[in-house]
This record gives structure tokens, sequence and C-alpha cells, in this order.
């Protein structure tokens, strides 16, 4: 036979309330009991937090729930919501976890776990619908076994999904093997989650989840060195403005080598004497003129001989100032190069590469126009995102690319 609760327990039971800590003179009340009562003490909740105080109608507290973000690497919630690899990395914030849950010793009363653990739940989705612009969908929580039966969650509709490897994490990406596997539990909290998150695309509504998170490189390190061996060592395209023909649809990765060298070479006589330097737009720094002194005994420089240095300085004139005008016009307006955001030197390299790479296929492009003085850049890549990107697809697919477009 079924218990039923007592009436007194049951006017208790409808008294219970649930409130969202927002402000901080409840969120320190909060975290003060849990270090006071929790078995694992306070937490730091990483992520998107949540944090709810269950309290009675006389607004007294009768304990604490706390949800941060849900935990990335786990086994079993995957397969049972059915989605790929890469999906939970980049739909991770529509899950959440319960990483702490606190009664209050003094003040708890029978079903107030599972009445108050609910209540909670009927709410959630949307405080994160009204604070962080998306529901959540899926909660998870782990249960240690030898204090605890589960039997709140249980109770409120979850679903056990089986026990963890029992590891925990100490750092970012880096786990401890430790003797105390939990139990994980999970539930939907509005219908049809798994099928959402486990689709192609999502909905509109949920679509700016993985816009703001950052994409992930899939390849191997060793994959990425192989390609940037290839396009260091290939030749740089020799292309004709005049249309003939050349080799085309190579990088420039020599001659990013030459131009990093000569810069090198550039700051290296500039510290030995002492000149200054100013970066142009092009980012290819120009060295300050010597001293007298040092221009009259050759410090800083190889020594002059029938004006050599001279004829040295006037190439790299002619090559930098060149580089303003025509690849510089290219790749920054154009490509808008400078406005890149990318900040850590390998993958600069590898854009710089990529970008000059299709420089060399926008002059050849260029070259098999009717009238090529008067093409762009800019004309380039529109010609290449037309229809959706038929041209671009078409040249990656073909083994001998013409770049035959209409002018």
């Amino acid at each position: 036979m079924k218990h039923k609760p007592s009436s007194t327990n049951a006017a208790r039971l409808a008294a219970v309330r649930i409130q969202p800590l927002t402000t901080p003179a409840p969120k320190a009340r909060a975290r003060h009991l849990l270090a006071q009562h929790h078995y694992l003490g306070d937490v730091h909740a990483f992520g998107e937090p949540l944090g709810y105080a269950i309290t009675d109608d006389h607004h007294q507290w009768l304990g604490v729930l706390v949800f941060c973000a849900a935990i990335r690497r786990l086994r079993a919630p995957d397969p049972w919501i059915g989605c790929s690899e890469e999906q939970p990395r980049r739909r991770l914030p529509l899950l959440a976890n319960n990483c702490r849950f606190l009664l209050l010793p003094a003040k708890t009363f029978p079903n107030l776990a599972s009445r108050s653990l609910r209540l909670c739940l009927d709410r959630l989705s949307n405080d994160g619908q009204a604070r962080y612009q998306h529901p959540v969908l899926i909660v998870e929580t782990f249960v240690d076994p030898e204090p605890f039966c589960g039997t709140a969650d249980s109770a409120s509709g979850w679903q056990e999904l089986g026990t963890t490897d029992g590891f925990g994490r100490v750092r970012r990406d880096f786990y401890v093997a430790h003797p105390k596997p939990k139990r994980l539990f999970v539930r939907e909290l509005c219908k049809n989650a798994r099928r959402h998150l486990q689709a192609d695309r999502l909905q509109p509504s949920l679509a700016a989840v993985e816009a703001r998170t950052p994409p992930r490189c899939t390849q191997r390190v060793t994959e990425i060195r192989a390609l940037l061996e290839q396009l260091v060592a290939a030749p740089p395209a020799r292309v004709s403005p005049c249309g003939d023909d050349a080799d085309v649809g190579r990088s420039t990765g020599t001659e990013l080598r030459r131009v990093g060298r000569t810069h090198l070479a550039q700051r290296c006589r500039q510290s030995r004497s002492g000149g200054l330097s100013c970066c142009g737009a092009s980012g290819v720094a120009a060295a300050a003129p010597a001293p007298a002194s040092a221009r009259d005994s050759g410090v800083g420089d190889e020594p002059a001989a029938d004006g050599t240095r001279r004829h040295r300085l006037a190439d790299g004139q002619s090559g930098r100032v060149g580089m303003e005008n025509g690849r510089h016009q290219r790749l920054d307006p154009s490509q808008r190069e400078d406005e890149s955001r990318v900040r850590t030197p390998r993958s600069l390299r590898v854009l710089g590469m990529l970008r000059r790479f299709s420089d060399s296929i926008g002059m050849h492009w260029r070259s098999r126009q009717r009238r090529p003085h008067q093409k762009s850049m800019t004309d380039f890549l529109a010609a290449m995102d037309a229809e959706d990107h038929r041209s671009a697809l078409c040249a990656l697919r073909s083994h001998h690319p013409t770049f035959q477009t209409p002018s």
C-alpha cells in the first residue's frame, strides 16, 4: 500500500518555494551553508551557473541547489543523447549539471528533497533563457553510492545511465583517477530534448549557442606540420600580368620565408647600429637611417664596395613599395588581413600562407579575363562566391582548373 503524507506534512510541502540567487548577499549565504553542511563543501560553479534557495512560506531557508556547466568528457550521456563526437562540445551550454544539493539538517522533513528538486527543474529552463539567452534542455547529476541511494532523483523522474569511470578533473584537460566512481542520472527538461541535440542543425532559437562556441581544429599535429612543410617548400607563383601561361596555384611559402629573413636581418642591423624602426601597414619594418659615424665606418652592415650597398638598399625599398601598392592592396583591403583577430604564431603563419595562395590564384584568374587591367581581387572573390561558391568548388574538384568566369 502506498504511503500517503499526513495533512501537516502535505501543508509543509505545499509551502515550499524556490528562490533564484541573483544578488551577492544570498549567494554568499548559500556558499557559507554549503561549506558548513555539505559533505563536499563549497563549490566554484563554472560555466553558466544557476543557484536557488529552498524556502518556506515564511522565507526561511530549507536548502540550496546549484547548477553549473555539464561535464565535458563523459561516455554514458553521448550514446544516450545519440549525438556525434563534435556535437557535445558545441552544444554543451544546453546541458546543466546539478553540482550541489543541500537540505539543512535541522529543517528537513519527508519528501522535501523530491518536492524541491521537481519545483526547481520546472523553472530551470526558463531561468536559463532569461539569464543566458538560451534554455536548458537536459540536466545531469552524480550520486555517491556510499552515503546516498538516489531516491530523490528517481522519484523526480531522473534516469540512471550507469557509473562513471572514476576520474576527477584537476586542471584543464587533466584528469586523475580516484577510487570512488559515482552513479550518473539524467533528465530531459522539455519534450524531444534529445532529438533537438542530435539534429544536424539546431533550431533557430538554439542556433546562437553553436555560434558562440569557437571552432576546433580537427587535424592532428603531424598533419598540420606536414601541410606547413608542403606550403613552405613550394616555389612562389610566377604570373604574368599579360596573360602568359605560368606556374599557378602554388603557395608563396618561399616568398614568406624570404621576407621573414629580410626582416630579421634588418632588425639585427638596427640593433647593432642603434637605429630605430617604424612598422608600416604591411607589417614589414623598415630600417631607420643610421648615424653619420655608422654610415662612414660601415658599422651595422657589410663593407660597401662600388655602390653595392646602395643598390641593395634601393632593391629593398622598391620591393617594399611594390608590396604596399600591389600585394598589400590585395591582402589588406580585399582579404582584410590586418583585421584578423588570430594571435597565435602558428595560426598566423598558416593563415598568411593561405591568403597568399589565394592571392596567387586571384592573379591567375585576372590574367584569364578579357580586360585584366580592369579586374581586382574584389572581383575575383565576388566571382568565386557567386552561385553558392559554384566556381570555387568546380576549381577545387578539377585536376586542371581554368578559372574561366564571365568578364
